[in-house]
């Protein structure tokens, strides 16, 4: 009797699953919402194509209760209704099924259940709902020995669900597009390693963001280029130097030959000291210096100012014009 009931109990759990999920309720696809953004429920391409043959199409969810379910959208002959009060949107053209803000309340199992004459054809889908991620910070602490470099890189994004930490550094590990899991990420750098970058990345099924942090310079490890650099630095302020250094020196010398080249005494300028000395009450008269015979005026003096006293009774007085020059003795 008791191995009786048994039997009737096992029977009835099958019956009651069977009529909870369906004898054969096909795959179920999982769709990924964010939360607080719209989220498209679709059918699959072939279903898509038998729209227009479709008679009736009626979304439900799942509830609570797993032999109840809520009818969320009835489509029959071109006229659409839908029945719970929420924000969605229906797509008449694929038949999909959009939920214009994600909720956490909305993750549930979703049913599209499309009626030909007398086929049904149903899609099962299955909605998860995440938060999305933030932008991921690094947090450094690093410790020096001998030559090398240890750094502990810690990077955590404030929000999200369910988030993964995965980290890279391309240019030294391009094969690989995830070097390490986890938030935490210790790495040994050798002086030789100059341009070394890490990136992290925060994800989950929703979205991702991603952190990159120069290795190198959180071990103060200059680049390899550093000395062109300081070339490149260097170079225009020696430049001007030399260009002020030039320009100084140019107006020096311009400056020094102007001085140069004032005009000194030249030594054949010839100075006139007496233009004329006339006479008004006697005829003009030229004086000529006196012959080597004559010996009463022997300098250049006596045509100015006349005879000696001793000999200016024996000459005549007249009007002179003399013209002389002056000229600079030789050094």
């Amino acid at each position: 009797m008791h191995r009786a009931m048994d039997c009737s109990v096992c029977l009835w759990l099958i019956i009651s699953f069977c009529w909870a999920w369906g004898a054969s309720p096909g795959p179920v696809r999982t769709v990924f919402g964010a939360l607080g953004k719209p989220t498209l429920l679709d059918v699959t391409p072939d279903l898509q194509q038998l729209t227009t043959r479709f008679e009736k199409v009626v979304w439900k969810r799942d509830t609570s209760d797993p032999v109840t379910k809520s009818i969320i959208l009835d489509y029959s002959g071109g006229n659409s209704s839908i029945k719970l009060n929420q924000s969605m949107r229906f797509h008449p053209t694929n038949f999909s099924l959009e939920i214009l803000e994600t909720s956490r309340q909305d993750a549930e199992m979703y049913t599209f259940t499309g009626t030909q004459q007398y086929e049904e054809k149903e899609v099962h889908l299955r909605l998860e709902v995440y938060e999305e991620v933030s932008k991921p910070i690094i947090q450094v602490s690093k410790s020096l020995s001998n030559e090398s470099c240890t750094l502990t890189l810690n990077c955590t994004a404030e929000r999200g669900d369910n988030k993964t930490y995965c980290w890279s550094c391309p240019k030294h590990h391009a094969a690989w597009p995830c070097l390490h899991n986890g938030s935490l990420f210790n790495l040994s750098l050798d002086p030789w390693e100059t341009d070394l970058t890490c990136i992290c990345t925060a994800s989950n099924p929703v979205n991702h963001y991603s952190t990159h942090i120069s290795a190198s310079a959180e071990c103060n490890i200059e680049p390899r280029g550093s000395d062109r650099l300081e070339v490149v630095y260097i170079l225009p302020i020696i430049l001007i130097t030399v260009i002020c250094a030039g320009l100084v020196i140019w107006y020096w010398v311009r400056h020094r030959g102007r001085k140069q080249q004032v005009p000194l005494k030249d030594e054949s300028t010839i100075h006139t000291i007496y233009a004329q000395v006339q006479r008004a009450e006697k005829q003009k008269a030229v004086c000529t210096f006196p012959s080597a015979e004559d010996h009463a005026c022997t300098t250049i003096y006596a045509c100015a100012m006349g005879l000696p006293p001793d000999t200016a009774q024996t000459q005549t007085l007249g009007p002179t014009t003399v013209y002389a020059s002056v000229t600079y003795p030789r050094s």
